[in-house]
C-alpha cells in the first residue's frame, strides 16, 4: 500500500489530477472552447476514470505480474473471444445503420 492513501483517496488524486492536467490547455488559453482539440481533451479526461481504477487495483494487488495483469483486471475479450468481437461490430454497424433514420426524423434533423 502507497503510505497515507486509502483506495477512494488514490482514485481521485489519480483521476482529477490528470483529468484537470488534461484540460489545462483550456484554462491557461492556450486552445479556444470552439476548437477541434476540445473532444481530445474531453476523451483523455473520461479516460482518466480508467487509470484511476487500474491505480487502486494495483494498490490493491501489488504483486501482480505484468503478463497476468489483463486477465486479473478482466481487461480481455473473455472466454468466447469470437462472440466478443461480433457483438462489438454489432454494435458499431448498427450505430452506423441507424444514424441515417434518426437524422431523417424532423424532430431530430439538423437545420
Amino acid at each position: 500500500m502507497i503510505k497515507g492513501f486509502s483506495s477512494p483517496t488514490l482514485f481521485l488524486v489519480v483521476t482529477l489530477g490528470l483529468a484537470w492536467l488534461g484540460a489545462s490547455p483550456l484554462w491557461i488559453g492556450a486552445t479556444s472552447v470552439n476548437s477541434s482539440t476540445v473532444s481530445t481533451l474531453g476523451l483523455l479526461m473520461m479516460f482518466t476514470t480508467s487509470l484511476g481504477s487500474l491505480a487502486v487495483w494495483w494498490l490493491k494487488h501489488p504483486g501482480c505480474s505484468l503478463r497476468r495483469w489483463p486477465r486479473s483486471t478482466g481487461i480481455t475479450l473473455g472466454p468466447g473471444k469470437s462472440r466478443t468481437v461480433a457483438l462489438v461490430v454489432t454494435q458499431l454497424l448498427s450505430a452506423v445503420l441507424i444514424a441515417p433514420v434518426i437524422n431523417s426524423i424532423p424532430a431530430f434533423a439538423e437545420e
